[in-house]
C-alpha cells in the first residue's frame, strides 16, 4: 500500500513503485490463475463498493498468513455489509460508527 499527494494505492503485485509505502497486504489481492479460494469469480479480489478495513498484524501473525498463501489456504475475513446511502448522510458519524463495530 501506497500514498503519495491526495491518493492512496493498493499496489496488486509486490516490488518497487512510485508512491511512498506504508503496508503490506498479508494476502494476495489480485490472482490471474485465480486459484485462491477468494478468487472464484474474478482474479481481483475487490469489488466495485466494497468497504475494507486493513488491521495491522504482528510480523508472526505476517509470516503465518504468508505460509497460508503458500499452502493455498489463506482466506480473508468478510463480511456483509449493506451499505444505506440515506442513513450514512442523516448521520455521517453514527452510521460510520455503526459500521466500525460491524467490521471489527
Amino acid at each position: 500500500m501506497g500514498h503519495g499527494g491526495a491518493f492512496s494505492v493498493i499496489y496488486s503485485v509486490p516490488g518497487a513503485h512510485g508512491y511512498q509505502m506504508f503496508g503490506l497486504a498479508a494476502g494476495p489481492i489480485y490472482d490471474p490463475q485465480q486459484r485462491g479460494e477468494d478468487f472464484g469469480e474474478s482474479m481481483i479480489y475487490f469489488r466495485p463498493g466494497d468497504i475494507v478495513k486493513f488491521t495491522p498484524v504482528t510480523e508472526e501473525e505476517y509470516r503465518t498468513m504468508q505460509k497460508q498463501v503458500a499452502a493455498g489456504t489463506f482466506a480473508y475475513r468478510t463480511l456483509p455489509v449493506e451499505f444505506d446511502a440515506e442513513a450514512s448522510q442523516a448521520d455521517p458519524e453514527g452510521y460510520n460508527q455503526r459500521l466500525l463495530e460491524t467490521l471489527a
